[in-house]
């Protein structure tokens, strides 16, 4: 899915709606994920970081929220009628202000769409004994979920109405007390509030059921009942006029719901929120029907369907309505409104992910990010249980290769030589412990070179893949000198064609998926470096071509060169990058992600000082650092310190630790495709493998960002203090 080119106008203008000014009109739907606290059904810390990701939307819409035990209709949806389940909203709402959002929770009661296993054996309530045509998701006793038809229902005895009502206005009341700025009434989809509005559901030949104003009834009795809590102006209703499935066709409910909408402007409510079919082939909302309701209904109108930015830019610029809801695409793309205002490509969500699970599908999306602003990443398991990361992998590149967002480097392997040695020296058996632990985790990238301890690097990662190389990717950098001997050194035709063939009988593999070239090499010609990549490509020794601590100006040479001559793309880039170390973000970022060249990230720990280890006015601890220091990346003592410091404060904080907050915060910027970690020891390997999973609050985000900015070089220097050059060349979004 992608953005279409259009020049946003209405879209990303500011509207007022519940007393709030909101900065723009992407709404984020309600969407129910089935994630909260078995027992409790609580929200919980995975559901804060969730939402938190995606407060960037005007309004956020909470997934829909049980107003008792008697409203629920399937597993794992949470609830607001328990003092724990309120300090859990309250959790998420703290989130989502923090990050700078705005938050509705929407208030539900399923009537008969519900199961009566969820209610020890009782049959579900409705307006009438008219049994739903439809299924419901249940977990069973040993935790897999399925779907089972819809229990009959009981019809509710006219005393037990006003009851339900109350119970709205206490979910409201607790609601706003847990910090949300509104609450919104589902009253589509065929829920209890649509069904009382339906004939095929509401068989009633009381006050409540017959006429439309009698059908209307309830849906207006719950409304005044949560406005004389809360205020009507914290107050919207979603309808669903033109969605029939679940047997509730009904020829008559467009008129009900016309009726409906002018009782609700007569009350001043918040919004009203139209929920329009979203599948491809889903029937047109008629042009009357959206007059007839503009006419009904003067306060905001959000509507909500399969809308792209230039259909909803359409439906702004007619008038019909003030605000659209994404759902799907606000799974997959945690930073929608951002994506849509740049023209930015949209990730697909995976529908197999939406109910239940963990972080996998929730909150593992990446955001496109912004070069110096938001730090984002993913949240720690609950209990601080060792789970496996969440691995999507990324593509880099546009050649259809896709690469674990960790890959495992193998610098440590070997051991042979100064520098290495004190790097590490993993022999095979460990090495195929460490792999073991790679691929079960869905890290299967592995990156070595052939300086590596003279090679050993690669001839022990080949012989540890033996029998499952299918399983995994392979990256390696040739082009250092690997000897003292005169010419040993470079990537001119002959030596690269020599490193390879080498490489591969060290790797003991037929192909390379990545080669890097490792370092820009003055004295070989731009063309005769494509040129013998594209003999190693076409005779299938290298898959995919990358360079590795390249200057911006040869990587763009490279670039153009392939594109005007037709040889081998440079798809990845390998370079330094982490908290002490942003030099990357001015020059070979912005030109990475105009040019879609993935970065593949070494030394996140900034040369081993982002461990842990390293402390203000401590001596330098045993290990990497001392022996090697004079190869190490220059880093700013002061800012280092700075960094460490507020590293140690959110890990108190967060329980992460400082080496997962690090790599974690690489994850989600921009361009970043992969980060390479490197472990002398499986414990490191298993702590490094979870920075996946690390979620900072908008707080512990600026600190970070502050304690690690860096002075911009020229001609950075000059245009991001100046307005004028700003305006003119604004920072990477």
């Amino acid at each position: 899915m992608t953005t279409t080119e259009l020049t946003v106008q209405q879209l990303f203008t500011p509207v007022e709606a519940h007393g709030l000014t909101l900065p723009h009109r992407v709404v984020m739907a309600p969407m129910t994920r089935s994630r909260a606290t078995p027992g409790t059904l609580a929200p919980n810390a995975r559901n804060a970081c969730y939402y938190a990701q995606r407060a960037g939307a005007a309004l956020q819409i909470s997934e829909a929220t049980a107003i008792s035990p008697e409203a629920r209709g399937y597993s794992l949806t949470p609830g607001i009628w328990t003092d724990a389940q309120a300090a859990g909203w309250r959790a998420v709402t703290d989130a989502v202000h923090d990050a700078g959002g705005r938050f509705l929770i929407q208030l539900w009661h399923v009537g008969r769409m519900s199961h009566s296993s969820l209610h020890d054996g009782r049959p579900p309530v409705a307006p009438s004994a008219v049994r739903a045509d439809a299924s419901v998701w249940l977990v069973d006793e040993d935790g897999v979920g399925r779907t089972v038809p819809t229990s009959p229902p009981r019809a509710l005895e006219l005393h037990e109405i006003a009851r339900i009502a109350g119970d709205y206005a206490a979910a409201a009341r607790r609601a706003v007390d847990a910090g949300a700025d509104g609450v919104e009434l589902h009253g589509g989809n065929g829920y209890l509030i649509d069904q009382f509005l339906r004939r095929t559901a509401n068989q009633r030949t009381d006050a409540y059921g017959g006429d439309r104003a009698n059908r209307v009834r309830f849906l207006l009795d719950v409304v005044d009942a949560v406005a004389a809590e809360v205020g009507a102006e914290r107050v919207g209703v979603r309808l669903a006029p033109h969605i029939t499935e679940r047997g509730m066709a009904d020829d008559d409910i467009v008129p009900t719901i016309l009726l409906a909408a002018r009782e609700l402007a007569d009350r001043g409510i918040g919004h009203l929120h139209i929920a329009e079919a979203d599948w491809d082939d889903a029937p047109v909302i008629p042009e009357a029907f959206r007059e007839d309701l503009r006419a009904a209904f003067t306060g905001p109108i959000i509507v909500a369907g399969n809308y792209s930015a230039a259909r909803a830019e359409r439906v702004l610029a007619a008038g019909h309505a003030d605000l659209v809801a994404f759902g799907r695409a606000f799974v997959a793309n945690p930073d929608l409104p951002h994506r849509l205002r740049h023209g930015l490509p949209l990730a697909e969500p995976r529908p197999g992910l939406f109910f239940g699970g963990g972080a996998e599908g929730y909150t593992d999306y990446p955001a496109a990010g912004q070069v110096h602003d938001v730090l984002q990443v993913r949240e720690p398991a609950e209990g601080g249980e060792a789970t496996k990361p969440a691995m999507r992998d990324r593509p880099i590149g546009r050649t259809g290769l896709s690469v674990p967002p960790l890959a495992l480097g193998t610098g440590t392997f070997g051991g042979r030589g100064d520098l290495f040695a004190h790097w590490g020296s993993t022999d095979v058996d460990e090495a195929r412990r460490l792999i073991d632990i790679c691929l079960d985790a869905g890290a299967n990238l592995f990156d070595s070179a052939d300086v590596y301890s003279d090679g050993a690097a690669e001839e022990i990662l080949g012989e540890a893949l033996k029998g499952r190389r299918d399983r995994a990717l392979i990256s390696t950098k040739v082009g250092l000198p690997t000897s003292d001997r005169p010419g040993d050194a470079g990537v001119s035709a002959g030596r690269l064609r020599a490193s390879v063939d080498s490489a591969l009988s060290r790797l003991q593999t037929d192909r390379i998926d990545l080669l890097q070239v490792h370092g820009h090499d003055a004295a070989t010609p731009a063309e005769e470096l494509l040129g013998t990549l594209g003999e190693l490509v076409a005779a299938g020794k290298v898959l995919h071509v990358g360079v590795s601590n390249y200057p911006a100006w040869r990587l763009m040479q490279l670039l153009d060169l392939a594109e005007s001559e037709g040889l081998p793309r440079v798809v990845a880039h390998q370079a330094y990058y982490s908290l002490v170390g942003r030099d990357y973000e001015w020059d070979l970022m912005p030109l990475a992600a105009d040019q879609h060249v993935g970065a593949i990230v070494w030394s996140p720990l900034g040369w081993g000082r982002l461990t842990g280890k390293v402390r203000r006015g401590q001596p330098l601890p045993d290990g990497r650092l001392p022996g090697t220091e004079s190869a190490a990346p220059a880093v700013d003592t002061a800012r280092l310190y700075d960094v460490v410091d507020v590293l140690d404060e959110i890990a108190g904080e967060t329980g992460w630790s400082v080496p997962q907050l690090a790599i974690g915060w690489l994850l989600h910027r921009p361009t970043v495709a992969s980060v390479l970690i490197g472990a002398r020891t499986e414990a490191q390997l298993v702590e490094n493998l979870r920075a996946t999973e690390v979620c900072l609050d908008a707080d512990q985000m600026a600190r970070l960002d502050a304690a690690s900015a860096t002075e911009a070089s020229y001609p950075a220097s000059v245009y991001r203090r100046l307005p004028a050059f700003t305006q003119l060349d604004p920072p990477l979004r």
